[in-house]
């Protein structure tokens, strides 16, 4: 995942994949309004239409974000936020329009697709188009002070800044304890003038879920996972539970490396957490970067597995022409081994993947 998407899972995929709120004046949110557009259409018409409209929309809205993005400045980030803003509009018009199928005939696809309209959007807004305004301003404004974001460290001709990603490489690749700590907190104090921003932004998406019927915004993103919300939450804590004494075992392994690398008082902290800044990575999500640290088997080579499928591959193409000995040996011909050689090498690798997740329990593929 991008690291610039945690913070705006929100925003970001209000501006490429959302849309919702504001008009809703006319009849509260969940009594349908007439519309003679939607009533001249059937429910599969209506889906149809909509996603033609948003495709159609879709470059407009992605373009605003990447250039929000790309070029940082006030400029950039109003029409980001106005093309969100009428993005997140938009949606809402859908929304009002889709609740006057409910109970009619339909395709299971058409059913799905209005049943999942709500959850379209990870930013849902209010209805209060002047509250729209805001939080698209806000969501613009967060992106911006996150993509500009640096730490900076001196004064005067000493001053030095960086971003993101120079922090993220000093992560990766020095064995300092304070340099590392030096470069975690740095980055991480980036994010405090966005807090009071942040707090509202919450606000307002917490609004607009209310409006959609949710009770806030958490209980919207859990309910895109067909299943009930509170259902999904006992589900994933059944799985934690199953790959809990795997994590428990690499965190202990982790643990004892630190130790080695830095000493006990700096390689864990109280209740033998992990050291955030010393993971290789501004998250900790991704520990490819402590390789060197942390590899069990110290020389014994990284898996090559480009040079394991040329060897397949090969053996392969072997005993294909070695089978066509006596053939025509044109250029047709070993075009045609070669391709089924490929063929071949495709089909071992597909089943070695099957092999892998059927040990685990799962179904053959069909």
């Amino acid at each position: 995942m991008n690291p610039r998407l945690l913070l705006l899972a929100l925003a970001v995929a209000a501006g490429t994949l959302s849309l919702s709120a504001c008009r809703r004046d006319a009849a509260p949110p969940d009594t349908p309004v007439a519309s003679k557009t939607a009533l001249a259409e059937s429910a599969d018409q209506f889906v149809a239409r909509i996603s033609a409209e948003y495709k159609a929309a879709y470059p407009e809205i992605t373009a605003a974000q990447w250039l929000s993005s790309t070029y940082i400045n006030g400029d950039s980030q109003l029409l980001a936020a106005k093309a969100n803003e009428r993005s997140l509009a938009q949606l809402d018009r859908w929304i009002e329009q889709s609740k006057q199928y409910a109970g009619t005939p339909m395709s299971a696809d058409s059913a799905r697709a209005l049943q999942l309209l709500k959850l379209m959007s990870a930013l849902p807004a209010p209805r209060d188009p002047a509250k729209l305004a805001e939080l698209t301003r806000i969501a613009a404004k967060m992106e911006g002070d996150y993509g500009a974001g640096s730490y900076c460290v001196g004064e005067g001709e000493q001053r030095r800044c960086r971003q993101l990603g120079e922090l993220e490489q000093v992560l990766a690749s020095s064995r300092d304890y304070n340099e590392q700590l030096d470069a975690w907190q740095g980055w991480h104090s980036t994010a405090q003038p966005m807090r009071k921003d942040y707090q509202r932004f919450v606000e307002l998406a917490n609004e607009g879920a209310r409006g959609l019927g949710f009770a806030d915004v958490g209980v919207l993103w859990r309910s895109g996972y067909d299943m009930p919300p509170a259902q999904l939450a006992s589900e994933t804590d059944r799985l934690w539970e199953q790959v809990k004494p795997l994590y428990a075992q690499l965190q202990c392994y982790a643990r004892g490396k630190l130790d080695t690398q830095y000493g006990k008082d700096k390689g864990e902290v109280a209740g033998g957490l992990l050291p955030a800044h010393l993971m290789g990575n501004m998250w900790q999500q991704d520990w490819s970067n402590l390789w060197d640290l942390l590899q069990p088997y110290p020389g014994a080579g990284d898996l090559d597995i480009t040079s394991a499928l040329e060897k397949q591959y090969q053996g392969n193409l072997s005993a294909v022409l070695a089978r066509n000995t006596g053939g025509d040996g044109g250029a047709a011909a070993r075009f045609n081994a070669e391709r089924e050689a490929q063929l071949r090498t495709a089909k071992q690798m597909t089943e070695r993947a099957q092999d892998f997740y059927t040990s685990l329990g799962m179904p053959k593929l069909p």
